[in-house]
């Protein structure tokens, strides 16, 4: 996914939303890889490999000093199809950076699911620099009151699909998001 089309705040669950549902009409994909666009692995062999489990593949982030960070499910995370709808993909209700993959992981969670992660030393990742988003100014506020909580995810998430500009290697997708009020 690309930047949003409009001149709404970020809202990263959204676009992960988006970016399933859209893919989804174009292939038979069994698994989802959720990849922060600056997230870059140290090592060329941190395996990218679908598990009958939800995996978290950046436990040891450069920014973070390596240390290992289980609370989420941040930067890079590969989930099967199954599960994705099971726990209906990510809440629409984060604007701003943070709180989306903290309510992910709940969400796994609820349904008795352990998320998997692999060791910090497999899981080394570096951040490219850039603009960081502005925080989500209720996200603790909304993971205390929906966290986990499947209401809000792929199954009503509502954009415009503005442009589909497809590349050898990835798709981007420019949209607009419609700002839900709760």
């Amino acid at each position: 996914m690309g930047p949003t089309a409009d001149d709404l705040h970020f809202n990263r669950g959204q676009l992960l939303n988006i970016g399933t549902l859209e893919a989804e009409k174009h292939g038979d994909y069994h698994c989802f890889v959720y990849h922060d666009l600056d997230m870059i692995p140290e090592k060329g062999n941190t395996p990218y490999k679908c598990f009958p489990w939800p995996l978290h593949l950046a436990l040891g982030v450069e920014k973070l000093q390596y240390k290992p960070f289980y609370r989420g499910m941040s930067g890079v995370a590969i989930v099967p199809k199954q599960l994705i709808h099971q726990v209906n993909g990510h809440s629409n209700n984060f604007w701003g950076w943070g709180g989306e993959d903290d309510d992910f992981l709940l969400r796994f969670n609820s349904q008795g699911f352990n998320v998997m992660h692999y060791p910090a030393e497999v899981g080394r990742y570096r951040s490219l620099p850039h603009v960081p988003a502005s925080p989500s100014p209720n996200r603790y506020k909304i993971l205390k009151k929906e966290g986990g909580k499947r209401d809000s995810g792929l199954s009503n998430v509502n954009y415009v699909l503005v442009q589909t500009r497809l590349h050898p290697l990835y798709t981007i997708y420019d949209v607009n998001l419609t700002l839900s009020v709760k």
